[in-house]
């Protein structure tokens, strides 16, 4: 075998070789974009359902959002309707006729009486006639009625006044204040 055979067998060999290698970087080139376009389809899915995902989450925060501002501002109704009707309460008490007003005042002076030894009351001015109690000291307080007793000493106080004590009832029974408005 001469060079020149040598030279033609070579060159038909590595053209041969070339070949091979062009036909197995298509082959794998094919696979690799087969391969990268299933990734990125799997991967478009997922940003899908994530995307799914937070719009579901967001209007579910939003929903909340809204449910809660619409409880608040119905509670806030509410509240207002209630401390209306505690406010008319106070008015309708003040303006009771003095007979069923000091049937009242006597009847908070023997309750105070039992919790301490009275020896001052102070009294809202247009019931100043209505303790005539022998020891017992009369003051002028500006109040809707009723009576603050307090002892010799001024150390124990007990608030009978009409708006205080309408104040603790709305407070220990709003639920039930409620309820009577509002049905439920």
């Amino acid at each position: 075998m001469g060079i020149e055979e040598l030279k033609q067998q070579l060159l038909k060999e590595a053209e041969q070789k070339a070949k091979t290698q062009e036909v197995e970087a298509e082959k794998q080139a094919k696979q690799i974009a087969e391969s990268t376009a299933g990734e990125a389809k799997s991967y478009a899915e997922e940003m899908k359902r994530n995307a799914e995902t937070m719009l579901a989450t967001a209007e579910k925060k939003e929903l909340a959002a809204a449910e809660f501002e619409g409880k608040k501002g119905l509670l806030d109704k509410k509240k207002e309707i209630i401390d209306r009707v505690v406010e008319q309460a106070k008015q309708d008490l003040q303006e009771l006729p003095s007979a069923q007003r000091k049937k009242m005042v006597q009847t908070l002076l023997s309750k105070a009486k039992k919790e301490i030894p009275v020896k001052h009351v102070y009294l809202d001015k247009k019931d100043m006639s209505l303790v005539k109690e022998k020891g017992i000291k009369v003051s002028v307080e500006s109040m809707v009625g009723g009576l603050i007793a307090e002892t010799d000493d001024g150390k124990i106080i007990v608030d009978l006044r009409f708006e205080t004590l309408l104040e603790q009832t709305r407070d220990v029974n709003l639920q039930k204040l409620g309820e009577v408005l509002f049905g439920g």
